[in-house]
Parts: structure tokens; C-alpha cells; sequence
């Protein structure tokens, strides 16, 4: 039996089947949002999965929409799993909402790509750097309980060693190594882990070195989600201070992915990679 599916991978499975119906019905969201007497905006979160559609709303543009009994019964069958509880439910107040959502689709993901430029990902971080970083951030946000944060984070990583691995490609700046979070000696455990975590067959870590020069994304951090199933379209979600934000166009998607291609291209090969973090840690070492 295939795992069940996060809370929000099942909304975008609804919203895409309501957002096929409707572009079949010749409707317009504007037109949709006006059946509901709603704004269209609320139409296309619904429709990307970033809210739930309440069983009235759903019916209506059900009808609206003209569907079949085996249309209305897919899509409604849909929605009631889309209702169930997932495991991340349980860290409310571990993760704020935006990343909530994140984290539902990374942990359906079979190929997650990811562009960091000040901190180590997420996904790859100590306990103690986890720690150093959320000690750093006390003002904001000020709801989210540090011990129960590292607890979600350590289920996140469980996807890297499990019997059927994520694959994970990382790009991260060189100054994220250079950045000493949490003292000489949490940041060299932090590098020392990276090491190890690199030997994996399902990771590959690449360095921008400072070498390399200016590149696209330096503003910011990114990551690319890819499904197994195919009606499950590649996202992204971009990081930023207090949350973060989706990439749900397919044609901004690809952009995205173009620009990833990139900044593969120009960072360092992975044993190069592993090179560049020994020395930094070196360094550290011989302070």
C-alpha cells in the first residue's frame, strides 16, 4: 500500500482536480469567484492547495462545473482523505503554518533540490546548530517551542537514512560554512556531519565558492519539490524571514529549475565540495 499522502499534497491533489474541471467547463476563476461569492484569489489558493474548500464550496462548483457522477465521486472522494490529519499536525507549535506546508510536501517529495546562501540546509543541520540558530532568532517567531522544533527537524531527516531514501541535491554558498554558528565547536561537528552526510549515495552536496563570483538567487534561499506521481506538478517554495512563499506557475517553475541547472554548473563538483568543507573545518581545528 503506497504511504498516505501529507496534508497538503492531498489539497493541491483537489485543487488541480477542481482547477481541470473548471479550464474543461470553459470557467473563469473570476467567474468561479463569483458563483461563490468570494474574491478570486481565495479561488486560486483553493485551487493551489493552499486552503481547503469547505463541502459546500465544493459542491457548488461541482455544479457550477457540470461534473459527472464519476468526476463528482473522484473529487469528493478526494476531499475526504484531503480532511485526515498527518503527521505533521502534531508539531503546531514546532513549525509556523507557512512551513507546515513546506515540510507536508517534503515529506512526499522523491527528489528535493535546494539553494542555500547563508545556513546549512535544514535538512542537513546538527542538533547544537539547529539550536545555535533558533537561540539567534528568539524575537521571531516568538510561538514556536525550540525543543519541539528540533524534534520535527530530527523526523525530517529520518528521510535521508530510511529504507527508501529521498533523494537530495543541495547547493549551499561558501559563507554558510564560514559563518561560525554557535561557536568553533557546534560549527565543526556541523561540517564534520555534512562530510559524512555527503558519502550517501541519495546526497550530493555542492560548494559556491566565493570564487565563483555573483549569481542568480543570492537574495535568497529556494527549494524545488519533485513528485513520483505525475499529477503531483514540481513546486517551490522560497524562504524568507518570518515564512515563506510558493511557486506554484509552472512556467516560473521552470525557471526556477533552469536557474538551479545553473548554479550546479558553477559550483563545485562534489568531491571538490568535500575538499573545500575539510579545509574549513581544518581551520577550525588549528584555532
Amino acid at each position: 500500500m503506497p504511504p498516505r499522502r501529507g496534508t497538503r499534497t492531498r489539497l493541491r491533489r483537489v485543487g488541480k482536480m477542481v482547477r481541470d474541471l473548471r479550464s474543461a467547463a470553459g470557467k473563469t476563476s473570476e467567474e468561479a469567484a463569483a458563483r461563490l461569492k468570494c474574491s478570486q484569489p481565495k479561488i486560486s489558493r483553493m485551487e493551489n492547495g493552499e486552503v481547503g474548500m469547505k463541502l459546500a464550496e465544493l459542491e457548488a462548483l461541482l455544479g457550477y462545473y457540470q461534473a459527472t457522477d464519476q468526476q463528482r465521486h473522484q473529487i469528493l472522494r478526494a476531499w475526504e482523505e484531503s480532511r485526515q490529519k498527518s503527521l505533521w499536525s502534531r508539531y503546531a507549535d514546532a513549525l509556523t503554518e507557512k512551513f507546515r506546508s513546506f515540510v507536508e510536501l517534503e515529506a512526499d517529495a522523491r527528489l528535493i533540490q535546494a539553494v542555500d546562501i547563508l545556513l546549512v540546509p535544514g535538512l542537513l543541520q546538527t542538533e547544537r546548530y539547529t539550536r545555535a540558530l533558533h537561540a539567534a532568532a528568539k524575537h521571531f517567531p516568538t510561538s514556536i517551542s525550540a525543543n519541539r522544533a528540533v524534534e520535527a527537524r530530527k523526523v525530517r531527516q529520518q528521510r535521508l537514512t530510511n529504507d527508501n531514501p529521498v533523494q537530495l541535491h543541495t547547493i549551499v554558498d561558501e559563507s554558510a560554512l564560514r559563518r561560525v554558528v554557535g561557536g568553533r565547536e557546534v560549527m565543526r561537528e556541523q561540517l564534520y556531519k555534512l562530510l559524512d552526510l555527503g558519502k550517501r549515495s541519495n546526497i550530493v552536496i555542492q560548494i559556491l565558492p566565493f570564487g565563483a563570483g555573483a549569481y542568480a538567487t543570492m537574495h535568497g534561499a529556494f527549494t524545488i519539490l519533485s513528485f513520483t506521481d505525475p499529477e503531483d506538478p514540481t513546486t517551490v517554495y522560497r524562504e524568507h524571514l518570518g515564512g515563506g512563499s510558493w511557486v506554484e506557475d509552472q512556467a516560473e517553475v521552470h525557471q526556477y529549475t533552469r536557474t538551479f541547472e545553473d548554479l550546479r554548473d558553477a559550483a563545485l563538483g562534489a568531491p571538490e565540495s568535500a575538499d573545500l568543507i575539510r579545509r574549513i573545518a581544518a581551520d577550525l581545528d588549528a584555532e
